[in-house]
Order: C-alpha cells, then sequence, then structure tokens
C-alpha cells in the first residue's frame, strides 16, 4: 500500500494528462511551475508557440486544497480517479491560483452565468 498523498481528479484532468504523456499537447510536456503558468497567461505563448492559457493541476475540493499545501520539492503524490490509483507525480513546485483569474484566462470572463 503506497504512503504518498493523494490527490483526487476528474476523468477530464486524467485525460488531458495522458494526452500530454502521450505528447499530443506540444510544446507541453510537463505541467508547468509558477513562472512559465505567469508567462502563458500573460503572453498566451509557451517556448515560443501560441497557447491559450496555463497547463496546471488544479483539482477542486478542500481535501485535495490541503494536500496541495502541505506537498514539498520532490515529495511524490498518488493520482487516484473514481477510487483507483491511476499515476504518480513528483513534485516541483506548488503556487496557489486564484480561480478567478484562472476562469477569466480560460473563458475570458469569471461570470458564473457564462455557459462555457
Amino acid at each position: 500500500m503506497s504512503t504518498h498523498k493523494s490527490l483526487y481528479i476528474d476523468t477530464e484532468a486524467l485525460s488531458t494528462l495522458a494526452l500530454v504523456q502521450a505528447g499530443l499537447i506540444s510544446p507541453v510536456d510537463k505541467l508547468m511551475n509558477q513562472k512559465e503558468a505567469k508567462e502563458v497567461d500573460e503572453t498566451k505563448f509557451y517556448q515560443g508557440v501560441p497557447f491559450p492559457f496555463a497547463f496546471v493541476l488544479a483539482p477542486r475540493g478542500k481535501q485535495n486544497h490541503q494536500i496541495l499545501q502541505s506537498l514539498k520539492k520532490g515529495e511524490k503524490v498518488d493520482l487516484i480517479n473514481e477510487g483507483q490509483k491511476v499515476g504518480e507525480l513528483t513534485v516541483d513546485e506548488t503556487f496557489p491560483i486564484d480561480p478567478n483569474q484562472r476562469l477569466n484566462n480560460i473563458y475570458g470572463t469569471s461570470d458564473a452565468a457564462h455557459p462555457g
């Protein structure tokens, strides 16, 4: 049995991580660090290639939030989807994400009534 902390991710996050692992979201080949995420959100470019928004993992939920706040560089964390371990990440860094700003970066608005 794993002694790692666990993050609970939805199927959409799992699918997106699988696309990155398979090399299908070029030039992204990993989760972005804070500096890269900020640059993409400000310029809409990643490694010189147009990219719509930062590629970060920000799973919802109070338990995930608490785990994310406790993680340290180099620590391993299990990824859980529908009760099953589906992967493992090694932490490079964690950083706060403003949910309203994230919505604005993705949809161009943080209005909850937006259909996206």
